[in-house]
């Protein structure tokens, strides 16, 4: 940005605000953030790299020279009072969330998301299905009244964050480069966070993030399920489960047996009643080891692992019953993998997404640690089952 435009586009945000500060300030921001939008399939006008932190102190709090000598506590209290934290929060944003949401990748497409309304962790009601099927009416005669059962499933939620100081020297040496990357490196690893979290718990395996000792990623009317429990070719005698013998696990490979196994298993569960559900089963997730294999089961015409070259219904020339395959580098393991209708069964609670924020030092950290201001990226959430049916791991070890 030009030397200046920042400074009049705050004079004129002032004026339009009636001299309330803190609303021109936060309208001056919003009007960055739309530079540093992307529009549509296009890129955006703007880009973080193209601010400097130096630049914009000086648009909004003052000529660096005549901050070059004065006590830090009175520079941050300066910081704090001037459109500096709004501006460089949303320059931060947009460093920070392109690469979260790069790194969580289209693991984020395998979740149903919804709002939660407590924090730490959260029953969630669901339905069992009603006690038999629609009957018919005769004339005259009111339709059957039917009722359904209800039940809890817990989904675990934590606040996860990092933060970022900017010191006196970061803005007088003008170090925008290193900021934007250490923001960036945030959110990578947030990202990375994310991802692991929801491929641990399809693996039913502890969560890192909740420094788990065993798995809470399927908590079932009060019943913490393990993964043995949850992963099975019979749940009938599963305590605090259903009765139902359900099979959602093969020792096949992703190859033409493997995948006609999963539609088979699929085709046969039942809900609670006992009735046939429709399962759908449609992505793939597999390790790297198997990525190669398994994506050419589902791009060659021809059936690439027989002899004869049939026609694959499992490719374009057939059915296609499921989408491309991806990988993740955080599957424990180069042997299972994992298809299934993965929205279905998995919710993620937000009692807030993923957002940043910059607040102005105190004295004591002014005075302490030349801090004038700190960014802080976080968001609380969390994952888990609503069912055991939708996902049917295959292979062994």
């Amino acid at each position: 940005m030009r030397r200046g435009a920042l400074r009049s586009l705050l004079d004129q945000c002032v004026q339009e605000c009636g001299s309330n500060s803190r609303r021109a300030h936060r309208l001056a921001a919003d009007r960055i953030d739309g530079l540093l939008a992307p529009r549509g399939d296009k890129p955006p006008l703007m880009e973080s790299s193209d601010f400097s932190v130096r630049g914009v102190f000086e648009e909004t709090v003052g000529p660096i020279t005549t901050w070059a000598e004065a006590p830090v506590n009175e520079l941050a209290e300066a910081i704090t009072s001037s459109a500096f934290p709004e501006i460089t929060n949303r320059i931060f944003h947009r460093a920070v969330i392109p690469a979260y949401e790069l790194e969580v990748g289209p693991l984020s497409e395998l979740v149903t998301e919804d709002q939660a309304t407590k924090t730490q962790s959260e029953e969630v009601a669901g339905y069992t299905p009603m006690d038999g099927d629609l009957e018919m009416r005769a004339e005259t005669m009111p339709y059957m009244e039917t009722e359904f059962g209800e039940k809890k499933i817990r989904v675990y939620t934590g606040d996860f964050g990092r933060k970022i100081s900017l010191t006196r020297e970061a803005i007088f040496d003008d170090r925008t480069g290193q900021l934007l990357t250490r923001a960036r490196g945030i959110g990578e690893v947030a990202g990375m966070h994310r991802a692991r979290m929801i491929v641990q718990s399809i693996e039913m395996l502890p969560r890192t993030s909740f420094g788990e000792a065993a798995t809470r990623a399927f908590v079932y009317k009060g019943t913490t399920i393990t993964q043995a429990n949850f992963y099975r070719a019979d749940h009938s005698a599963v305590a605090g489960l259903d009765s139902q013998v359900n099979a959602n696990t093969i020792t096949d490979p992703p190859d033409t047996v493997g995948f006609t196994n999963v539609l088979d298993f699929a085709s046969k569960m039942t809900n609670e009643n006992g009735d046939e559900i429709n399962v759908n089963p449609r992505d793939i997730m597999v390790p790297a080891k198997l990525w190669p294999a398994t994506w050419r089961m589902t791009a060659s015409p021809d059936q690439p692992d027989t002899t004869n070259r049939a026609w694959n219904f499992f490719g374009p020339s057939g059915k296609k019953p499921f989408n491309d395959p991806y990988t993740s580098p955080f599957l424990s393991t180069d042997y299972y993998w994992y298809v299934g209708n993965f929205k279905r069964q998995l919710l993620w609670l937000w009692v807030w997404k993923p957002a940043t924020a910059t607040l102005g030092a105190n004295s004591e950290l002014a005075f302490n640690n030349q801090i004038v201001a700190q960014f802080r990226f976080n968001y609380y959430g969390g994952v888990g089952h609503m069912d055991y049916r939708y996902i049917i791991r295959g292979g062994s070890a």
